[in-house]
């Protein structure tokens, strides 16, 4: 949280100490509720999340786990880019279920006072949000794609076999010829024709 040697950061003392001493303990408890979340989709962050005992599962907005695309392990954290570039939240944080969760919270005024009194650590903090921005939405795309891929299976008619690749332009009615795809470059049309 504090260093970094990809982006050769390290945190002064300071800014770790008035970061430290600002931190509270929050416990979630699992319910059966599935509409019991730390964050529903569409709120505002009201502070920074440090895990510091269990997990979150980040999930589309529907309800269920076929929704679940992340887990957030202990000492992972999150809140980070949606305070710091004032966005709602486009997932839903939940914690385990059957598990309790405790958290190191940073309330999000201070987190943006932080932000404005140590500017090298603003600098590093946006810049790292907003690579966890982008990870968090390419794993949302690749889940929605995976959903849509499995929807599109069970809405094939009984007995037939799903497609994996694009048009190979390998010609299922007589083995081994090819037909013209825009895929297949190299098709000609036989000499003399």
């Amino acid at each position: 949280m504090f260093d970094d040697d990809d982006f050769g950061f390290e945190a002064g003392k300071e800014f770790i100490c008035d970061f430290m001493s600002n931190l509270y303990s929050r416990i979630y408890l699992p319910t059966d509720d599935e509409n019991d979340a730390v964050i529903q989709y569409g709120e505002t962050f009201p502070e920074l999340y440090m895990i510091q005992e269990g997990i979150v599962l980040v999930s589309l907005k529907g309800i269920g786990k076929e929704n679940d695309f992340m887990v957030l392990p202990t000492h992972s954290y999150f809140g980070d880019y949606q305070i710091l570039f004032d966005l709602k939240s486009q997932f839903v944080y939940k914690c385990e279920s059957g598990r309790n969760l405790t958290c190191l919270c940073l309330k999000k005024n201070k987190l943006k006072e932080f932000m404005d009194d140590y500017q090298d650590a603003r600098t590093f903090y946006r810049e790292r949000a907003w690579l966890r921005r982008i990870e968090f939405r390419r794993r949302m795309k690749k889940h929605q794609h995976k959903l849509k891929a499995k929807q599109s299976q069970k809405n094939l008619p009984k007995g037939a076999a799903p497609n994996k690749n694009r048009n190979s332009g390998q010609n299922d009615a007589t083995p081994g010829s090819k037909i013209h795809t825009d895929e297949n470059d190299d098709f000609a049309l036989p000499n003399g024709a």
